[in-house]
């Protein structure tokens, strides 16, 4: 129960990592809003912790709609009466190309829900924050390609790197506020939407080559996520931590 009386926000909380961490956030006691573009999915999510016990609300949300956002702020505050903790989880892995070939319109889709999205719906939440005097954890999930070179994906690496940069920043900048400000960056995650590419053999030297030699899951990333959001990491800030099994120092 570390997160007892807490309230988060995770974005993308429906599938996925973000799944993951909105199932560990719940099991520690948070009460947690799921925020997804797809309801189908984020309902199912939703209710089926609902039915075990726990609070868990749902709220559509496309981030890469800045309209919305004021919307998913003003129902979390409506249901549960504070925010705690925000995560920045959505993210789009699409569209991967050469770099030449990347067009504007790729570029915008991505960074939309990538970048652009969290910055604003941080801005908003962190302003909460700061009306409560409560302070707060805000925790953004990058990626390790962030921090080496990855072929076909520089538009997708682009956000990633933006995050890194914006999680430093807003460190110093909301830290007088109480608020913490932490990045995580997972690295060869197994995610059900993208089986068919962690069973291509064509892929498979990249995992045979991380040390702890196993592709991690995404409760591997949540246990992150919970430490950042509970008071074992009130003295961290500014900080990102890979969850890659090692992947960055090969």
């Amino acid at each position: 129960m570390r997160l007892k009386d807490k309230v988060a926000i995770v974005t993308g909380g429906a599938t996925g990592i973000g799944q993951a961490i909105t199932e560990a956030y719940a099991r520690e006691g948070a009460k947690v809003v799921i925020a997804s573009r797809r309801a189908e999915v984020g309902e199912a999510a939703s209710q089926e912790l609902t039915d075990q016990g726990y609070s868990v609300a749902y709220v559509q949300t496309d981030i890469s709609r800045l309209e919305q956002l004021d919307n998913l702020v003003a129902e979390t505050l409506s249901q549960f009466g504070q925010i705690d903790i925000l995560v920045n989880n959505a993210g789009l892995v699409t569209e991967f190309g050469p770099f030449f070939e990347c067009t504007e319109e790729r570029f915008d889709k991505v960074t939309a829900v990538n970048l652009k999205g969290s910055f604003f719906l941080t801005q908003k939440v962190a302003a909460e924050m700061i009306e409560a005097r409560r302070g707060g954890k805000i925790i953004f999930i990058s990626s390790n390609v962030a921090q080496m070179a990855q072929a076909d994906s520089a538009h997708y690496v682009a956000t990633k790197g933006g995050l890194n940069s914006l999680v430093i920043n807003l460190a110093g900048e909301l830290g007088p506020h109480g608020i913490n400000v932490n990045a995580i960056s997972p690295g060869e995650i197994f995610v059900e939407s993208a089986r068919e590419w962690f069973e291509d053999p064509a892929n498979q030297h990249r995992f045979e080559a991380i040390p702890l030699r196993r592709v991690g899951q995404p409760q591997d990333v949540a246990g992150a996520a919970v430490f950042l959001a509970g008071s074992d990491s009130d003295y961290i800030t500014g900080a990102n931590i890979p969850v890659d099994g090692g992947q960055l120092i090969t």
